[in-house]
């Protein structure tokens, strides 16, 4: 098929929680939420092929910190039963923003509010039906931009990040009428710290609000994707996200600083497309190949908790609680509740491995990878590299069809970065993944890369 003869659809669903649930992403947050900055939402574009909803691809975007796996076999499993876009076209990518609830499998921050998790199916497949049903001819233009003093590598002072910001812009066949737009970005939305206890998706929402200003397109039709960001963010570290340091850097005002940024650069590739669509266009072939690879995320067998071992930790960790400073206590509670329910699980013989889904979707010289969570910057920059080398693009869109925990580098594990040596607590594993995780993922996602270019 040519570029011109595609149709695409836009939906989106409020996804907003009602006041008082509790917030996912910080430790030292202790009280729930009192109220809304922006709503949160899901946005979707649904990109359709002549040959109908078996080879078309549906993107789904989340202002929320992760999916959980139970929401990702309903939303899946309920778009194919009513529109018959089969589960590997349906990807739903999450922003990773620490302004909104605990919608992870296992994560220790913040509880899970189940009333809420319910609802989410029924409202995003609502939204779905209105993409799927309001399709219009479309074209698709692909460019980037490079976002100053943004993103940052938060462990490695001037070590690697990626100053890129994706634009895959959607137009009108003829008329060259901007329909919609597709951002990928890699930073943490944790700009706002502990403190904060209104829901907000952080920077990206004052991305899209700009873009919105500056072009009048709605703001549902402005979809965020998040890179490989497992050790980008706007500056501050992990371990400062626990305590009371750099919290007055960590306002709106900054965030819409560094959204700015992200949508300065983006409204600068966006300006060029429209300027020369033919020169950015993407054509696209007889469909929209999409192929999957599955990876073992294995446990490290010398890290793996045992009960005699958990239970010094916790002893560890009530002392802390009984002497410690307002942080420290917030910390230490959350690590005891750690420790308690690993006391109750049965820890030997060690669990089997997590099964991790990448998949790769290709519009013309466009290839997405996805992640199911916090890959180190340098495996997306790896990927972007390699498609480079034959004239193509990639993003690497992580926290995408669920979320399992960090992927580092190995020179992580033995610098004991937190994403490395300690965050697997917090998101409710008995132990971390070996020292090889990152580099497994990472080879996956180029192998599929290769896979993709084939078809």
């Amino acid at each position: 098929m040519s570029d011109s003869t595609i149709k695409v659809g836009f939906g989106a669903a409020d996804l907003t929680p009602p006041p008082g649930l509790q917030m996912s992403g910080f430790s030292a947050r202790t009280k729930t939420a009192t109220g809304t900055h922006d709503p949160l939402f899901a946005r979707m574009l649904y990109i359709e092929e002549p040959t109908g909803p078996e080879g078309s691809l549906l993107l789904i975007t989340f202002d929320l910190i992760g999916m959980a796996q139970k929401l990702v076999r309903e939303i899946k499993q309920g778009v194919r039963e009513k529109f018959g876009i089969p589960a590997e076209r349906v990807i739903l990518a999450c922003s990773h923003t620490h302004g909104g609830p605990n919608t992870l499998d296992n994560g220790l921050l913040g509880n899970h509010n189940d009333a809420y998790l319910a609802s989410i199916p029924g409202k995003v497949i609502e939204a779905v039906g209105h993409a799927v049903g309001q399709t219009v001819p479309a074209e698709l233009h692909l460019n980037q931009g490079v976002a100053e003093n943004a993103g940052k590598n938060r462990n490695v002072e001037g070590g690697p990040m990626d100053p890129n910001v994706g634009v895959l812009g959607v137009t009108g066949p003829s008329s060259n009428e901007l329909l919609g737009l597709v951002l990928n970005y890699t930073c943490h939305p944790t700009v706002l710290g502990p403190k904060n206890l209104l829901y907000t998706a952080d920077y990206p929402f004052y991305t899209n609000r700009l873009i919105s200003e500056k072009t009048g397109l709605s703001p549902d039709k402005i979809l965020f994707t998040q890179g490989a960001c497992g050790n980008i963010n706007a500056g501050h570290t992990a371990k400062s996200s626990m305590t009371n340091a750099g919290l007055s850097l960590r306002t709106y005002e900054e965030a819409e600083k560094l959204g700015g940024n992200v949508g300065k650069a983006a409204l600068d590739a966006l300006e060029s497309i429209q300027r020369d669509p033919a020169k950015f266009r993407l054509k696209l072939g007889e469909n929209i190949p999409v192929v999957e690879e599955k990876v073992s995320l294995d446990w490290n067998p010398a890290l793996w908790a045992t009960p005699a071992g958990v239970g010094d930790f916790r002893r560890e960790k009530e002392a802390a609680l009984a002497t410690g400073e307002w942080n420290q206590r917030a910390d230490a509670s959350v690590l005891v509740r750690w420790a308690d329910i690993m006391l109750q699980e049965k820890l030997d013989p060690p669990w089997p491995p997590l099964q991790a889904t990448l998949t790769a979707a290709r519009l013309g010289r466009l290839n997405w990878v996805t992640a199911p969570g916090e890959l180190y910057v340098q495996y997306g920059l790896a990927l972007k590299e390699k498609a480079a080398q034959s004239g193509q693009s990639a993003w690497l869109l992580g926290y995408t069809n669920g979320v399992y925990g960090y992927y580092p580098t190995p020179n992580a594990f033995e610098r004991k970065d937190y994403e490395a040596a300690t965050a697997y607590r917090y998101y409710g594993w008995p132990g971390p993944f070996t020292d090889q995780v990152g580099e497994h993922i990472g080879a996956a996602a180029l192998d599929l890369l290769d896979k993709i270019s084939e078809k």
